[in-house]
């Protein structure tokens, strides 16, 4: 049983030690650095997308140049003014940038640097289910290491970045809502951590833990807020004509929006175009595809809307489909010759 005067050395030992670890005060992060890089990192996340959309960019290459070029100007420029701003504070406290401080400076840019290098692979080569996820896990690498060495609070905040990166690759939901958990743990979720870390000079482990949760919760309300509302898309005064009907012309006698509906069974003309260095179609290929299940597609003043329903689920993103079992094979047959064999597996998110 512990008496008060042992609580009380305890609580005064718990205090010298956080004075400790907060007298380093040149190795923690700014609370402008928190701002900076989660406002920006957001901002990316939302708006790139639409600024360099198929739309605008029709070649791969070209879209993938213009956006990476994008992307790295807004980090490079939050850096700049970043490392700025922490010089001007350092000479206001009359303090300098310790030895230890350049070096995770130099860890943090390294984990930019290879965010950036990793989204150019996936954008010529695939995986971007995956990007988020991975891009969650390094930032909580490079916050979790400067906890390291700085306030307990911060290895905690990215601690849980890393785990919650770890749920999106594992559980890979839709890149659309991958793209608000995301864009609240940095943009609000950084501020969040910054004001944290600089209002608790006393931590116990419970604290810890309690303002952990709590600062997991204020990431993931507004994600969920913004998923929801998005989702809540509805066509319900559409009117819903069937294939034949639009091709006898109701689709352009309708000035509104209307729902597209193809049944089980329908057939659908898929257009195959493959390109490479060593093999090259001599005509181009159509696959007659079938309907599985009742697809309900969007349309408004003849253009298809980027929304798509599969029987009667929910309204989802047009492109929320990907591409599983990729096997590429070949086989050498005596009557035949040389064959490739392509097989994948073409599937809409549920």
């Amino acid at each position: 049983m512990t008496t008060p005067l042992q609580n009380n050395g305890q609580d005064q030992l718990r205090s010298i030690h956080n004075m400790l670890a907060s007298g380093h005060a040149s190795v923690h992060l700014e609370r402008h650095t928190f701002f900076l890089w989660g406002l920006s990192a957001a901002f990316l996340i939302l708006f790139v997308p639409e600024l360099f959309s198929q739309e605008r960019f029709s070649e791969p290459f070209s879209r993938m140049l213009w956006q990476n070029s994008f992307i790295s100007l807004v980090l490079i420029g939050a850096g700049i003014l970043d490392y700025r701003l922490t010089a001007q504070r350092r000479r206001a406290r009359d303090e300098s940038l310790s030895f230890v401080q350049k070096q995770l400076t130099k860890v943090w840019w390294m984990l930019i640097a290879l965010i950036v290098v990793i989204n150019i692979g996936m954008n010529l080569y695939g995986g971007g289910s995956l990007f988020y996820g991975i891009t969650l896990v390094l930032i909580g690498i490079g916050i979790y290491i400067h906890g390291l060495f700085s306030r307990q609070m911060l290895s905690w905040g990215g601690g849980l970045l890393i785990l919650l990166g770890l749920a999106l690759l594992a559980t890979s939901p839709e890149i659309n809502k991958q793209e608000w958990i995301a864009a609240s743990a940095f943009g609000i979720g950084l501020p969040t951590l910054s004001i944290l870390v600089n209002r608790t000079s006393v931590t116990t482990g419970r604290r810890e833990l309690f303002l952990s949760l709590l600062w997991l919760g204020l990431v993931l309300s507004p994600a969920t807020v913004a998923i929801n509302l998005t989702n809540q898309i509805s066509y319900a005064d559409w009117p819903e004509v069937s294939l034949d009907e639009y091709l006898k012309g109701y689709g352009t006698q309708h000035d509104k929006g209307l729902i597209l509906t193809l049944p089980a069974g329908t057939h659908v003309p898929l257009n195959i175009k493959l390109e490479g260095d060593t093999l090259a179609p001599i005509n181009q290929t159509t696959l007659q595809m079938q309907v599985i299940r009742p697809v309900s597609i969007p349309i408004i003043a003849g253009e298809v809307e980027n929304r798509v329903r599969i029987g009667e689920g929910r309204w989802k993103p047009g492109y929320a489909y990907r591409i599983r079992d990729w096997q590429v094979s070949s086989h050498l047959a005596a009557e035949s010759g040389p064959q490739l064999n392509l097989s994948l597996k073409l599937q809409f998110e549920e």
